[in-house]
């Protein structure tokens, strides 16, 4: 598969998974399908976030203490009428009793009234109203009520159904109910109402009727505005007495006093005890947290169901299409990340006493995740497998090749190189031990087990005379690889193994390519069209001083390079760039000293690259400078004054024997002196040339100066030229090669003489600046022009009045200098002539210069 397919797989994947997710969204929320991971939720959210409690609520609890004390249950209804008379005398706020008294007192009628004058006696008074299936009625339902004169007597009446869930657990309750129609309120609505904290608009889910009743039934509950329940806490947390307390009057007033109290049964094991969020509480209690929910606006509205599941579709598009937008491990964190915040929202919303559970929206956006992964690899294998195909298909995989083909082939050709005297290889099948690999050498053999992956071969070598391998080296000629082992083509690894395989090879081949770079002689630059470099080796490197190559611009690394003759690189590239060129090659430099050899291509790719090669030619362009410094000094400097010599030689055979002068055999000498000078000059320069380190010692600069003015005085003297000597005052030391540094000082003054008019005079002063001691000869001549100072100090390069000669001198001047780390240079004095300073290192010894 190639990748551009794969890439548009994975576009409509994308939409195809974003266009899945909301739709699973939408059914999850509408069908229920993950309705107890939302009541998991909820309890949680529930236990993490509970209400205010209530400061003016009792409960008096039916608990085990008054059971202890009164008796079985039920208990006679004296009791009841007892409490009541003694709440009266407690003055509370209101009574709400979560007990149902649905038949008269068979026993005793008129108990009944008592309690009824107990009622009535209490400021607010609601009793209870539940349904149930009773045999009376046929198994139908019916309403449960009080009798009718505690009904009479009670302020009003409450249903006290709390919704169970299919888990067992109740989460929430209708505000309104009732058989046929919602005609009684909730028990702790009924209780707000007559305290006057009711709301005026009830919250909570409206028109939801749930039948609970079969084809047989004769009546069904109509229920309305449903909400779910917070808690204050755990059981336990409303403050209780115990009802056998407050009938004894054992209870202190102050817990009483102006407080909402609600009686009912606590005892474990009651019937009436539910399973709750926060565990098993009694009714009475549960009763309670809705009273306090509902005065303090606090009880759950569940979201919608419309707008949860159009909502969260949407939502799913949206985040389904980001995700898929995404890098692995960005898009893992992403998920996270969601989710967090998806619960994060959800805690929120609760915390404003609104339900909307994010589980079917994180559960579609981890199935997702889990899709798309699957998806994205299952594409990107597939590229794999199909690039896997294409290296097997080309026979690039030399690891599926036997190697033994390849060990014959190595040891025929070590042989051939005369290393061997012979060898043997014998194959086998079957496995060998541990002692596969390892090489032992006796008697001028050496033999081994190769492991050839599957069969091994046993190599015997024997030697030519003194040309063993060590173990290193044969490790390294005769190393085999271990191939992939074979393994079902329904495993997942098999892919993976393929994978490793190509990337061993690719990084064989690029380690081959690379380590070939580095070891070729010369410098080599790889760049991409857009003129950023690939790859270069460390001879391109070192000459273009690059610390990095990797995406460094090609323009700028190759600044340093000097084209000589040539257009400017930027043509010669845009030459290339726009195929007008096959190709160049030219000369270049860097620097003053360093000459190559620079050639350009582009190597015609899938994606053109260009290639820029240069080849150092410094040794052979000093060899050619130099032997053209030797064709020039033989055909012009010895050529000239012999052939001059000749000319004399002729015009004196023409006269008589006895007419030779002393003029013509002064001429003669001149010319050969001359002729001398060069010879010398030429010999100490090439003598400098090839010689990396001349000898050096401690000489007197003021005896070098004395020598080279004693060896110039006579042809000085011929011309009427005095030479004066200036010293320092105390004496100067270096340290140098006294015959090359008197020749380079001869040669300082000869050149002054030659440019000097006759009878003038000739400076030559010797002196210390700077712990360096300067040699200094200075003439009264024209000077030198101010354009030719820079290369007067080359080869062949003389002044406008030039007298002869091919400027040898100066040059043998200039590279000694340079030899003994000293320099040279040149400047015409305000006064007129011309001043040469011949610069050396002062000797030193220890701190100390010789001359201190």
């Amino acid at each position: 598969m190639s990748l551009s397919k794969a890439v548009r797989l994975l576009v409509y994947g994308r939409w195809l998974l974003a266009l899945l997710g909301a739709a699973l969204v939408y059914f999850a929320t509408l069908l229920d399908w993950f309705t107890p991971l939302d009541r998991i939720n909820y309890d949680v959210m529930n236990e993490l976030y509970p209400m205010a409690q209530a400061g003016d609520i009792v409960i008096v609890a039916i608990d085990e203490q008054s059971l202890r004390a009164l008796g079985r249950w039920p208990w006679p209804r004296e009791y009841h009428v007892e409490l009541l008379r003694r709440l009266a005398e407690y003055q509370v706020a209101a009574v709400a009793i979560d007990v149902v008294f649905s038949e008269p007192d068979p026993e005793y009628p008129e108990v009944d009234a008592l309690l009824a004058e107990a009622l009535s006696a209490l400021p607010i008074t609601i009793l209870p109203v539940f349904v149930a299936r009773t045999a009376s009625f046929g198994s139908a339902l019916s309403e449960v009520a009080p009798i009718p004169q505690l009904q009479a007597a009670a302020t009003a009446l409450g249903h006290v159904h709390i919704e169970v869930d299919s888990d067992g657990v109740a989460r929430s309750m209708f505000l309104q109910e009732g058989l046929g129609d919602t005609r009684w309120p909730h028990f702790a609505l009924a209780l707000a109402r007559e305290l006057g904290i009711a709301p005026g608009d009830l919250p909570g889910t409206h028109n939801t009727d749930i039948s609970l009743a079969g084809s047989s039934d004769k009546g069904f509950i109509n229920r309305d505005f449903e909400n779910l329940i917070p808690f204050m806490g755990p059981v336990g947390t409303v403050p209780r007495v115990s009802f056998a307390d407050v009938m004894s009057g054992q209870v202190a007033p102050q817990l009483l006093q102006d407080k909402i109290v609600f009686v009912g049964a606590t005892a474990a094991g009651h019937v009436d005890n539910i399973a709750t969020s926060l565990g098993q509480i009694s009714g009475v209690e549960i009763n309670v947290n809705i009273f306090q929910a509902l005065r303090q606006h606090q009880l759950v509205q569940t979201v919608p169901i419309m707008t949860r599941a159009l909502g969260g579709a949407v939502l799913a598009f949206l985040l389904v299409w980001l995700f898929t937008l995404l890098e692995p491990r960005t898009l893992l964190l992403a998920v996270v990340g969601i989710v967090v915040l998806l619960l994060g929202a959800s805690f929120a919303l609760f915390v404003k006493r609104y339900w909307w559970s994010p589980m079917p929206l994180i559960l579609v956006l981890l199935l997702v995740y889990l899709l798309w992964n699957w998806l994205r690899l299952e594409r990107a294998l597939q590229v794999v497998r199909t690039q896997i195909a294409l290296l097997q298909s080309e026979g690039r995989r030399r690891s599926n090749q036997s190697p033994l083909p390849r060990i014959e082939r190595t040891l025929q050709f070590m042989q051939d190189l005369g290393l061997l005297e012979r060898w043997q290889v014998q194959s086998s099948d079957e496995p060998i031990s541990q002692m596969a690999n390892q090489w032992r050498h006796e008697h001028g053999r050496s033999y081994c087990h190769v492991d050839l992956h599957p069969g091994n071969a046993f190599l015997e070598l024997c030697w030519q005379e003194g040309q063993k391998l060590d173990t290193r080296q044969l490790h390294s000629l005769f190393a085999t690889r271990r191939r992939p082992e074979r393994h079902s083509a329904s495993l997942p690894n098999v892919d993976l193994q393929l994978l490793e395989q190509a990337h061993r090879e690719a990084r064989h081949s690029r380690a081959l390519t690379q380590s070939t770079m580095e070891n070729l002689f010369s410098a080599v630059i790889l760049a991409d069209m857009s003129g950023s470099i690939v790859m270069s080796n460390k001879q391109a490197a070192n000459a273009l001083s690059l610390s990095d190559d990797h995406g460094v611009d090609l323009l700028g690394a190759l600044k340093p390079l000097q084209l000589v003759d040539s257009p400017p690189m930027n043509v010669l590239l845009a030459e290339l760039f726009s195929a007008r060129s096959e190709g160049f090659t030219h000369e270049a430099r860097i620097g003053r000293d360093a000459w190559y050899l620079c050639r350009g291509r582009v190597i015609d790719l899938e994606h053109p690259m260009l290639l820029i090669a240069f080849s150092d030619v410094t040794d052979l362009k000093r060899s050619e400078l130099q032997r053209a410094e030797a064709l020039n000094f033989l055909s012009h400097d010895l050529r000239a004054p012999l052939t001059s010599v000749l000319a004399l030689l002729d015009s004196a055979r023409k006269k008589p024997s006895d007419c030779i002068d002393d003029g013509l055999l002064d001429e003669i000498e001149r010319y050969i002196q001359r002729n001398l000078s060069y010879a010398e000059n030429y010999i100490y320069l090439s003598r400098l040339r090839h010689t990396e380190a001349p000898r050096q010692d401690e000489c007197d600069a003021q005896s070098l100066l004395d020598n080279a003015v004693a060896q110039i005085y006579h042809a000085a003297a011929k011309r009427n030229i005095s030479v004066d000597m200036v010293y320092a005052d105390d004496s100067l030391w270096v340290s140098c090669n006294r015959v090359m540094m008197e020749r380079a000082l001869l040669n300082l003054l000869d050149n002054a003489i030659k440019y000097s008019p006759d009878g003038t005079v000739v400076t030559v002063s010797v002196s210390a600046r700077d712990e360096r001691v300067i040699f200094a000869v200075k003439d009264q001549g024209p000077g030198v022009n101010q354009a030719i100072k820079q290369r007067l100090f080359e080869a062949f390069s003389q002044g406008e009045n030039a007298s002869g000669g091919v400027g040898l001198g100066l040059r043998f001047v200039a590279l000694a200098a340079q030899v003994h780390g000293g320099t040279v240079s040149v400047d015409n004095p305000a006064e007129g002539g011309c001043c040469f300073c011949l610069s050396l290192p002062q000797l030193v010894v220890g701190e100390y210069t010789l001359a201190e």
